[in-house]
């Protein structure tokens, strides 16, 4: 099984998108941040975290791993998941992570970094050419998962109508849940 994840934000309150850029930002803007894992050949959802906005990518890995079945041998993930923790929770369950490694990026002696020092070796292979090394290892499939935030936001709202933290967070889980079933329906 491959899984794809990200992370993207879904508005608490403040005004939308049009009315920031004609008028300026607002300073009561908020976001719930919905960290997913999703499964690239049916479009489900298999494993949601969900945080304020200040909480990063990479800090949640470790902890949607933990929602995902053991059967996971592939992640695709953007450059915010090249750190040692997100490679050494991978190497843990033997998921064998295409994320493409930071430009300034050098070789490493830790051993959770072994996949990334083999992806920094078959770029410099490559002479350098990272979108190469990206088609050949198939990090296109990365895009699922904006495919599936897109799905979320444009048919189940972007906005968010719970005020309380934890309503929130359940309004957010119930969306992804509703966005499973109309996957599972549409096949």
């Amino acid at each position: 099984m491959e899984i794809v994840v990200d992370a993207s934000g879904l508005k608490i309150y403040g005004e939308g998108e049009w009315k920031t850029h004609k008028h300026g930002r607002e300073k009561r803007r908020r976001w719930i941040k919905v960290h997913v894992a999703v499964d690239p050949n049916t479009g489900e959802c298999i494993a949601a975290k969900i945080t304020d906005e200040k909480g990063g990518d990479a800090t949640q890995l470790p902890d949607l791993l933990k929602g995902c079945p053991g059967s996971v041998k592939k992640l695709y993930g953007d450059g915010a998941y090249d750190t040692k923790k997100c490679r050494k929770a991978l190497q843990e369950r033997n998921i064998e992570d295409i994320i493409p490694p930071r430009k300034t990026g050098g070789l490493s002696k830790k051993k959770e970094l072994k996949n990334r020092n083999k992806a920094l070796s078959e770029i410099k292979g490559l002479i350098g050419d990272s979108d190469l090394w990206k088609k050949l290892k198939g990090y296109g499939r990365r895009s699922l998962v904006e495919t599936f935030f897109s799905r979320l936001k444009t048919i189940l709202g972007e906005k968010l109508s719970s005020r309380k933290y934890d309503h929130q967070k359940l309004e957010s889980l119930l969306k992804i849940h509703v966005l499973n079933i109309m996957a599972k329906i549409t096949k």
